[in-house]
C-alpha cells in the first residue's frame, strides 16, 4: 500500500539526514547562499549582472536533489560536500533546458498577471510600475488583490507539481518536456501531501525571513556587507532547518510513488531504506 502522509515522511526525513547530517547541511548550505547571490545586486545598478547570475545559477539546486537521493539509498556516505554542492554547475549544459523550461512553466502566471492588469487597467506595462493605489477605486484594489493572490497560489501549485523533476532526470534519465511532464503525472493526486510537508516548515522559513530582515536593519550602516551576512545567516537557517531535511523528505516521497509504480513490495528492504523503517520500529517495540 502506497502510504504518503506527511508525518510519516518527515519522521524518515530526519532519520535519514542524522546518518551523514554534517554534509548534508553544508551542501545545503552552500547552495542556498549562492543560489542567493543575485539578491545582492536586486537593489543596485547591476541589474545585468543580478540577471546574468539568476541564469548561470538555475541548475544549482540540482545538487541536493543528487545529495538526497543519495541519503534514501543508502549513499549517504557518498554525500561529498565540494562534488554534491557543486553538481549544478557542472552539470549545467546537460541540466539548463530542463531548468529553464521549469521555471518559464513557474513564471509563466506571473507573466499573464501582468498582461492582464495591464490591459484591464489601460496602463502599459511599464507604466504600471508608477501607478499610484490613489487612484485606484477600493473595489478594483480588492479585486486585483484577489486575482494577485490566486496568481500566486497557482505558481505555488506549478512549484510543487514540478518538484519531481531533478528526480526524474536522476532516476528515469528523461530530460526537458519529458521530465515536467512525467513529475506531473506521477504527482498528480498527490499533491496535498508534498503541500503539507511544505508547510510543515514554514515557521523555519519565517525566521529566516525576520532574520535577514533584522539583519538588514541593524548593520544596514555597513552596507553591502550588511547585506552578504544577512545572506549568509539566512542560508544557513534554511539548509539546518528547512531545506536539507525537506529535499530528502521529498526524495523519500519520489521514491514511494516510484517504487509503487515499478510493482515493488513496499515493506520490503529492495525499496528505498525509509520504506522499511516503519516495520524496523515496530519489530523493535515487539
Amino acid at each position: 500500500m502506497l502510504n504518503l502522509d506527511y508525518h510519516s515522511i518527515k519522521n524518515e526525513a530526519h532519520y535519514f539526514l542524522d546518518k551523514n547530517r554534517k554534509n548534508m547541511i553544508y551542501t545545503a548550505t552552500i547552495i542556498a547562499i549562492m543560489t542567493s547571490l543575485p539578491a545582492l545586486f536586486e537593489d543596485t545598478n547591476a541589474s545585468i549582472l543580478d540577471f546574468l547570475l539568476r541564469i548561470l545559477l538555475l541548475t544549482m539546486p540540482h545538487g541536493l536533489v543528487v545529495a538526497s537521493l543519495k541519503m534514501v539509498t543508502g549513499q549517504e556516505n557518498q554525500v561529498v560536500v565540494r562534488e554534491d554542492s557543486m553538481t549544478g554547475l557542472r552539470r549545467f549544459k546537460e541540466l539548463f533546458p530542463t531548468y529553464f523550461l521549469v521555471g518559464l512553466c513557474e513564471f509563466l502566471p506571473a507573466v499573464v498577471l501582468v498582461v492582464v492588469l495591464s490591459l484591464s487597467m489601460g496602463f502599459s506595462i511599464v507604466a504600471m510600475t508608477s501607478v499610484s493605489l490613489d487612484t485606484l477605486a477600493t473595489g478594483t484594489i480588492v479585486l486585483y488583490a484577489i486575482l494577485i493572490l490566486a496568481v500566486l497560489l497557482y505558481a505555488f501549485y506549478i512549484t510543487i507539481t514540478l518538484s519531481f523533476t531533478g528526480y526524474v532526470i536522476e532516476t528515469k534519465g528523461e530530460r526537458k518536456m519529458a521530465a515536467i511532464k512525467d513529475s506531473y503525472r506521477m504527482i498528480h493526486g498527490h499533491v496535498w501531501s508534498l503541500i503539507k510537508l511544505f508547510l510543515s516548515y514554514l515557521p523555519w522559513l519565517i525566521l529566516s525571513a525576520l532574520v535577514d530582515g533584522i539583519i538588514g536593519s541593524a548593520l544596514g550602516f555597513l552596507g553591502p556587507i550588511s547585506a552578504l551576512l544577512a545572506v549568509i545567516a539566512t542560508a544557513f537557517i534554511q539548509a539546518y532547518f528547512f531545506s536539507a531535511e525537506y529535499h530528502i523528505g521529498v526524495a523519500i516521497f519520489f521514491m514511494r510513488i516510484y517504487n509503487h509504480e515499478q510493482g515493488l513490495d513496499q515493506s520490503s528492504e529492495q525499496v528505498v531504506e525509509g520504506e522499511a523503517i516503519d516495520e524496523e520500529r515496530s519489530d523493535e517495540n515487539a
